[in-house]
C-alpha cells in the first residue's frame, strides 16, 4: 500500500493486518529459526542485521521496534546495555517475557504499543531499529518520525522497508490469507527518512528474487528452490543475492531495503 492511500483505507489495511497477524502468525514462527546449515540465507540474512546490531549498538542503549518475540534483543544481550522492544501483539509481548524469564537478561524489557505512538521519552536512546516489520504498516512515516524522536543525537536508526518495486510485491499479492503488503517506493522511504531529520549513512539491499513462494504460475521459473541455493552462496562474508542488490541498476528492484540513518 503506498504511503499516499486514504487514511480511511490505512487504518482498514493496520486493522486488517493486526487481525491476521494474531490468527495466521504463530510464536514460533515469530522467532528466528536456527537452521541446521549456516549458508542458508535467511539465516545470513539475520546475520547481517545482528552485524548491524552489534556495530552501531555495542555499549548502548537500544530499542527494537516490532520486536516479535525479542529475538534480537536476546542474541544482542550480551554487548548492549539496555534493550527495550516494542510490539502490537499480546502474545508475541508474553512470549519475549516468558523467553526473559528462562535467561539471565535483567537489562532487557518489552512493552506493548503501536509503533505509531511510542510511549518513551525524546532522546532516549542510542539506536533504533526495525526489520521485517514495516511493510505490514500503512503510515510507514510516522514510525520514522517516533524512532527518530526516542533518539538521542548523533545517535543511529536502522530501518527495514519493503520495495513496491520488487518481484516480492507480486508474490506477496498472491498470498491474500497473509498480512495485506504495505510496501511503498524507494522515493518515499527517501522522503520519509528526510521527513523525520535523519541522514541516511548506508544503505544495503537484499532478495532481488523473493526465494519463497510457488504463486503466481507465471512467476514460477524465477520462484525454483535453485534460485535460492545460487543467491545463498557467497563470498567475502557477502552472499550473491547482496552483492547483485549492490549494483546500481538491480539494486532499485531489490525486496529488502535497509537504511542506515544517524539523527543530526
Amino acid at each position: 500500500m503506498r504511503e499516499s492511500a486514504r487514511p480511511e483505507l490505512a487504518h482498514e489495511i493496520e486493522q486488517v493486518n493486526r487481525e491476521k497477524y494474531e490468527q495466521e502468525y504463530d510464536v514460533a514462527s515469530a522467532s528466528l529459526a536456527v537452521p541446521t546449515d549456516c549458508n542458508e540465507y535467511f539465516y545470513q540474512l539475520t546475520r547481517a542485521r545482528l552485524d548491524l546490531i552489534a556495530r552501531h549498538g555495542h555499549r548502548k542503549a537500544v530499542l527494537d521496534i516490532c520486536c516479535g518475540t525479542g529475538d534480537y534483543l536476546f542474541e544482542s544481550r550480551h554487548f548492549i546495555e539496555r534493550g527495550v522492544g516494542i510490539d502490537f501483539s499480546p502474545k508475541m509481548i508474553f512470549a519475549a517475557n516468558a523467553k526473559k524469564a528462562r535467561i539471565n537478561a535483567p537489562h532487557i524489557e518489552f512493552a506493548l504499543c503501536n509503533a505509531r505512538q511510542i510511549p518513551i521519552e525524546e532522546q532516549s536512546f542510542d539506536l533504533a531499529y526495525s526489520f521485517s516489520s514495516l511493510y505490514h504498516i500503512p503510515w510507514q512515516r510516522e514510525v520514522v518520525l517516533e524512532a527518530a524522536r526516542i533518539l538521542k543525537p548523533n545517535s543511529v536508526a536502522i530501518l527495514e522497508f519493503g520495495n513496491l518495486h520488487s518481484i516480492n510485491t507480486v508474490v506477496c499479492r498472491a498470498y491474500p490469507e497473509l498480512a495485506i503488503p504495505c510496501h511503498i517506493t524507494i522515493r518515499e522511504m527517501n522522503q520519509a527518512i528526510e521527513d523525520a531529520g535523519l541522514q541516511v549513512l548506508e544503505k544495503k539491499r537484499f532478495q532481488i528474487l523473493p526465494l519463497w513462494g510457488d504463486k503466481p504460475r507465471w512467476l514460477r521459473p524465477l520462484l525454483h528452490p535453485f534460485w535460492k541455493r545460487a543467491l545463498q552462496s557467497g563470498m567475502r562474508k557477502r552472499t550473491l543475492d547482496e552483492l547483485l542488490c549492490s549494483l546500481p541498476v538491480l539494486g532499485g528492484y531489490c525486496f529488502r531495503q535497509v537504511f542506515i540513518c544517524r539523527k543530526a
